[in-house]
């Protein structure tokens, strides 16, 4: 109840004294005097009250170009770091299908290559555009896909992995290329040598493809393709 007595009187403080003001000066003519006051009243009255707060309006008004800028280099960095993201995301996924893939091919290739009777015989090697073909005879019918392993005949080393791309039924014959190399020196070496001597590759021979998760021949030492051991 203190605080409405205080309040009241206040305002009738305050109201009393616009009025004796106003009636003063209008007595004596001067009544322009008190609407003078009044406008000086409100302009100071609202200077007092939005001056703390000036500078910092106006500090914000004028680094407003700044922050938008700022506000577009960012939202630039978010969109280039989503094109990214999707791009590897897309090259993660491709390169799993890709080892789906080539893993399918894999035991596929094996299971094919066991349909024969025997394993294919070497006979010639054929290079074109620096791609080494490896022709040999077989005694029946391959699947297209079949794999094997191409070995040296003394220690068993092998030099990767080739696949049948093409079978004549009438001369019984295969066509194989590589499709794992092991070391890529060793086909590189064979593909120059394929240029002047289409015979087979020396001390080398096609065995049984082994399919398997932890494959060390990366390990075993460079052969070079002129010989076998």
């Amino acid at each position: 109840m203190g605080s409405f007595w205080k309040t009241f009187w206040l305002c009738m403080g305050s109201t009393g004294g616009v009025v004796g003001l106003y009636v003063g000066c209008a007595t004596v003519g001067y009544a322009w005097a008190f609407w003078l006051s009044l406008g000086l009243s409100v302009v100071i009255a609202l200077a007092w009250a939005v001056g703390p707060n000036f500078l910092v309006w106006a500090e914000r008004i004028r680094d407003y170009p700044a922050l938008l800028q700022r506000a577009g280099q960012l939202q630039s960095d978010n969109d280039e770091l989503i094109r990214t993201r999707t791009t590897l995301e897309a090259a993660a996924s491709d390169q799993h299908l890709a080892g789906v893939v080539e893993g399918r091919a894999q035991v596929l290739g094996a299971i094919k290559a066991s349909a024969g009777k025997d394993l294919p015989k070497l006979v010639a090697t054929e290079s074109t555009s620096g791609l080494v073909y490896l022709l040999a005879d077989v005694s029946g019918p391959v699947p297209l896909g079949a794999r094997y392993q191409l070995e040296s005949v003394a220690s068993g080393v092998s030099r990767g992995v080739v696949e049948v791309t093409e079978y004549d039924e009438d001369k019984k014959r295969v066509i194989l290329v590589c499709v794992a190399p092991d070391p890529p020196r060793y086909w590189e070496q064979l593909a120059e040598k394929a240029e002047t001597d289409p015979g087979p590759p020396t001390g080398m021979r096609l065995n049984w493809n082994k399919v398997t998760d932890d494959d060390d021949r990366t390990a075993a030492p460079v052969i070079d393709a002129s010989e076998g051991s």
